[in-house]
């Protein structure tokens, strides 16, 4: 069942969520969802690159992805190899996944549904894409089983991975 913000309200009451930083402490915070973000530094280098994305360039989603490969206990440091080598991952997981999509589905095997599981249920991201760089390589699964888990976790990490599923092939898939 879907609901809108009105019904969810209804149900659960006003979200209150905190989000905060690295230094951030909790002063009196109950009923509140917190939510803890680590320290990004961007190299002026590759500022324009974040602000294109930012406002309305190729692909904000990669500057999400560079940021989801690092724990939000540590700083991230965005600089032009690292928002090319983000960019790159989401264009090719994007291309696999339309790939993928054109096999039977299949079920995603339990050991590969348990890694994925326990990546999700601490918010690991950095585990989680390394889980899915297993899938990726994998060359026991299954094309249908690799776009169930590629799908299933793109739940959480909304990448749009599943953005070519339907569309004819290109080159670049950003």
């Amino acid at each position: 069942m879907r609901v809108g913000s009105a019904e969810a309200a209804a149900s659960f009451g006003p979200a209150h969520v905190r989000v905060i930083g690295p230094d951030g402490s909790l002063d009196d915070e109950r009923g509140a969802l917190v939510v803890r973000v680590g320290a990004v530094s961007v190299t002026r280098s590759a500022q324009t690159l974040v602000s294109d994305a930012v406002f309305g360039g190729d692909d904000l989603l990669a500057v999400r992805f560079a940021l989801l490969s690092v724990s939000h206990h540590q700083p991230a440091g965005l600089d032009e190899a690292v928002l090319a080598r983000a960019s790159e991952r989401t264009c090719r997981w994007r291309l696999r996944v339309g790939e993928w999509a054109e096999s039977p589905s299949k079920a995603i095997p339990e050991g590969v549904s348990s890694a994925v599981q326990s990546a999700l249920s601490y918010l690991d991201t950095q585990r989680l894409l390394a889980v899915l760089d297993e899938i990726e390589a994998s060359p026991s699964l299954s094309p249908g089983a690799k776009f169930e888990a590629f799908a299933f976790a793109d739940r959480i990490l909304a990448l749009d991975l599943a953005r070519t599923v339907g569309r004819p092939r290109q080159g670049n898939l950003s």
